[in-house]
């Protein structure tokens, strides 16, 4: 059991949260019920209590290629990012990169996150091993990759991890098709044909221009019709960075329930564009907040992530995305995890320091989380009832390992 005394919440309350087992027990001003000598309890007077946040889209191993490759336009980055996965993506690589990448979500606040890539029974191991919850999603395209040989191949495999996970209470599997432009037709086909009408898919979707023309030439439609036509749109579909959607689109996918995942810092990083985002929730649709990977962005902090989703939307209006929705959507779970801040919900808790610099004056605590703070600030992290990260530092994870293995592998690269 956990209590959680005296923080403050989004709204400027008072809170305390009493945790029991991987549950909130209790969210009220103050919880007066008799606890056992086990309980720990945390005196959170100079703490914000917030729930955690959820990385929906992201590329966990892609760690290792931090800073190797930047300053280039999506096609011209993904050419050579092919090429360097050919070379280095392994089993080995990807379990102790994604494990970095768990860290550094971690120490940011994230407590889930969905994740596209190679060997994704590492990347749940690595979450696991951290703690995180996690949605695994073998990267699917119509050519070789350092996993599969072909489409079909990658299929078979997911199917076998959704075996594996199907009962797992922090770990699901979603299908991934990587693409429009790196699928054929045939493989999109198989895919309808082969996945329950319950499986969760996710894509990248109309992230820059050039996507969008060689999708329009390739199937004759918009993107976001071509999945209705081969009815891969609904309320378990994540559609990533939908940068350049038009209005009939963003019909569409409100109409079909699916879910729009928003990653500025990658869009602007490699020159994509900027999303409306704004008019897409307006309109009705779900979206949810991702960084990518770190060869894109390049680091996993989703409070920097939500800041340039709230300051973007202001080149459109000032009031488009206030402090409050911006941290909102970075702690949509899309449906996979019941979390929230709330009596019942499973226990992802973040505490923020209001003791650091930056925080004082404090005002508005939705606009400090927005517009101040950073990962710093992040001083501890519950997740699923069980203390990770506490004093801004990992509890049961080593840490120096975790360096030492990467390192070791960035050297064959030609780190420095």
């Amino acid at each position: 059991m956990i209590l959680i005394k005296n923080a403050l919440n989004l709204d400027g309350f008072r809170t305390s949260i009493l945790i029991e087992g991987n549950k909130i027990l209790k969210v009220q001003s103050d919880v007066a019920q008799e606890l056992s000598p086990q309980a720990t309890i945390i005196d959170a007077s100079n703490m914000l209590a917030i729930s955690g946040f959820f990385n929906a889209h992201t590329h966990a191993a892609m760690t290792i290629f931090r800073g190797y490759q930047d300053d280039l336009a999506l096609q011209d980055w993904l050419n050579k990012i092919f090429k360097l996965e050919a070379a280095y993506v392994d089993e080995t690589m990807v379990y102790w990169c994604s494990k970095l990448a768990c860290l550094e979500m971690v120490s940011c606040g994230t407590t889930g996150f969905m994740d596209m890539y190679f060997f994704e029974d590492q990347v749940a191991k690595s979450a696991l091993d951290v703690g995180l919850r996690v949605v695994i999603g073998e990267g699917l395209l119509s050519f070789q990759t350092p996993f599969c040989a072909d489409f079909k191949e990658g299929l078979k495999k997911t199917f076998d991890l959704k075996e594996k996970y199907k009962d797992h209470p922090k770990a699901k599997v979603s299908f991934a098709p990587h693409s429009l432009y790196t699928v054929e037709k045939n493989d999109l086909e198989l895919l309808s044909n082969t996945i329950d009408k319950n499986d969760f898919v996710q894509i990248h979707l109309a992230e820059n221009l050039t996507e969008v023309n060689t999708v329009l030439s390739k199937f004759g439609q918009p993107p976001t019709f071509v999945l209705e036509e081969f009815g891969l749109l609904n309320s378990n579909t994540y559609l990533a960075h939908c940068v350049h959607l038009t209005d009939d689109e963003i019909e569409l996918i409100q109409k079909r329930n699916a879910h729009v995942i928003h990653n500025p810092q990658s869009n602007m990083k490699l020159s994509s564009g900027i999303s409306s985002v704004c008019k897409m929730i307006q309109k009705g649709v779900d979206v949810c907040l991702g960084t990518d990977g770190c060869a894109s962005n390049n680091n996993l902090d989703m409070i920097e992530e939500l800041r340039s989703a709230a300051l973007l939307q202001k080149l459109f209006n000032p009031s488009y995305m206030n402090a409050k929705l911006a941290v909102r959507i970075a702690q949509n779970f899309g449906g996979f995890f019941d979390v929230a801040l709330s009596e019942g919900k499973l226990a992802d808790v973040v505490l923020i320091d209001l003791d650091a610099i930056e925080a004082i004056p404090l005002y508005n605590p939705a606009s400090f989380l927005a517009y101040a703070a950073n990962s710093k600030s992040v001083d501890t992290v519950i997740i699923d009832g069980k203390i990770i990260y506490k004093n801004k530092e990992f509890v049961d994870v080593d840490v120096q390992e975790v360096k030492f293995n990467v390192k070791k592998i960035a050297k064959k690269i030609g780190s420095l």
